[in-house]
């Protein structure tokens, strides 16, 4: 089992290859959106600063997910949470995990890793915005720990954006950091 995740250099090729060449369909999440696939091939893109992605994939039935949750706690606003579970880090993770498990997979055997949660505004422009990366990266993993679900990879914090490119029918993650600006 590869729960590794991929920095190599040449990535957006071989993405782009996938696309056009061998017609993977591609998705691209915005905050606030999930993806849950029945095996098909795709890739799924995002960015991250703050905010939080969980992947999810199931190696027996090549099944996966993704959210790209940018707030972190759902209970402090439960009617949004059940209106707009994507919005909320832990109601979207616990939304795709039923997914999941709909699509055939077992807890014990759904590979997960979490992405994201960069600290990426300067403390000295808004005391509100300090600790949104770590709330959402904490938030994740509480979600995840309640669901029984082990986490194999975390690649969480910083100071760095994230652009995440995700293959939810293998599992396989790559991550191209960006420079502060």
């Amino acid at each position: 089992m590869d729960t590794s995740i991929n920095t190599r250099k040449g990535i957006t090729n071989y993405i782009n290859d996938l696309i056009y060449a061998h017609k993977y369909d591609w998705v691209h999440l915005k905050q606030g959106e999930f993806f849950v696939s029945d095996g098909s091939p795709v890739v799924v893109s995002t960015v991250l600063g703050s905010c939080v992605a969980v992947t999810m994939h199931h190696p027996k039935t090549g099944t996966g997910a993704i959210t790209h949750g940018f707030l972190p706690d759902s209970r402090q606003q439960p009617s949004k949470g059940l209106q707009d579970p994507g919005r909320f880090v832990d109601s979207s993770t616990e939304f795709i995990y039923r997914e999941m498990l709909k699509l055939g997979a077992k807890t014990d055997e759904i590979e997960v890793k979490v992405f994201g949660g960069a600290q990426v505004f300067d403390h000295r422009q808004s005391s509100q915005v300090v600790g949104v990366g770590s709330s959402n990266s904490r938030a994740a993993l509480q979600a995840l720990n309640a669901l029984g679900l082990k986490v194999n990879v975390v690649e969480v914090g910083g100071s760095r954006s994230r652009k995440l490119y995700f293959l939810p029918q293998s599992g396989e993650v790559w991550v191209k950091k960006f420079s502060r600006l």
